[in-house]
């Protein structure tokens, strides 16, 4: 049986590799860094009221 993960947990996995490369971020940091990620995404997709 292969392993299946949606385009989105893929994407967050790859960020969360880099951010810990890249800056060095441990599992906590990149685990708040993608939760902050994801919250700006959804400010800008957010219709203005």
């Amino acid at each position: 049986m292969a392993w299946r993960f949606s385009g989105s947990a893929l994407r967050r996995a790859v960020t969360a590799q880099r951010l810990s490369r890249d800056l060095g971020l441990n599992a906590a940091g990149v685990a708040l860094a993608l939760d902050l990620l994801e919250e700006i995404e959804t400010l800008r997709t957010r219709p203005d009221r």
